[in-house]
């Protein structure tokens, strides 16, 4: 079986020491690509050193809402600069959170805007970020002055009714360890409504470690974990479901034709 982790933050500090085991775990474990995405201007240069040194990481560059509180006056043209740099580079992780206190939702939806346009623009994909804001996300999505880029909800937590409004909109979903959890009955809910062409798989590592895991940090090898999770639920092979979703991942990062 071959997997591309869709969302990941290999930029992380945490992991900066295990690196290159890591990378080599992940090979093992027959992930063929990883997205690292970048969340603020401060880390954008190691998403971009990972991705001249390791050929298998494909970098996105954008500004979480967390951070927004920490952007310069030049970061449109700092995320242009990188997005030209890096042409197989996407947009994220971008998005809106109703729990962040860094920018209030104005703002946020503000930014997660102009970071749709530049992305629509340029004709690159989209990582989205979405916590408790579910409208103010639909609302920026629907502007009438925006042509939507391609664009994946990273660790869909929405209520399994959105799943049908999101599609219809041209969404990708990815998911993530929470499927390996018994409890997680939403995000399982939502797994069984995504259509088969628009299901991605992460790790978002290092966070959302996998049920049954020891330690304090997710890696991309642990993606096994959830596709075989997503396949009991789903009640098909763990063989079959990663050979649609490996296909998925490629048309949506713009890998098919490599």
């Amino acid at each position: 079986m071959k997997f591309i982790d869709s969302h990941a933050h290999l930029q992380d500090p945490r992991l900066h020491a295990q690196l290159p085991d890591l990378l080599e775990r992940s090979s093992a474990a027959g992930i063929d690509a990883i997205v690292c995405c970048g969340c603020r201007e401060s880390d954008w240069e190691a998403v971009a050193e990972l991705s001249l040194n390791h050929s298998s990481i494909i970098p996105f560059f954008g500004l979480h809402p967390w951070y927004l509180n920490e952007l310069s006056d030049q970061w449109s043209e700092n995320l242009k600069g990188y997005l030209t740099r890096f042409p197989s580079a996407g947009v994220g992780e971008i998005g809106v959170d109703g729990k962040s206190e860094a920018a209030s939702p104005e703002v946020q939806a503000e930014l997660f805007s102009m970071q749709l346009e530049i992305a629509s623009d340029l004709g690159r994909p989209v990582s989205i970020h979405c916590l408790k804001s579910w409208q103010q996300l639909l609302y920026c999505l629907e502007a009438d002055s925006l042509e939507k880029p391609r664009f994946m909800i990273h660790a869909f937590s929405g209520a399994p009714e959105m799943v049908k409004t999101l599609s219809a909109m041209g969404a990708y979903f990815s998911f993530g360890a929470a499927l390996t959890f018994n409890n997680a009955k939403r995000a399982r809910t939502a797994l069984v409504k995504v259509p088969a062409d628009r299901l991605l798989f992460e790790t978002d590592s290092p966070d959302m470690l996998p049920a049954g895991k020891s330690g304090e940090m997710n890696e991309p090898a642990f993606m096994t974990e959830t596709v075989s999770a997503a396949a009991r639920i789903l009640g098909e092979s763990a063989d079959t479901l990663a050979e649609r979703v490996y296909e998925n991942s490629r048309t949506f990062f713009g890998l098919k034709n490599e």
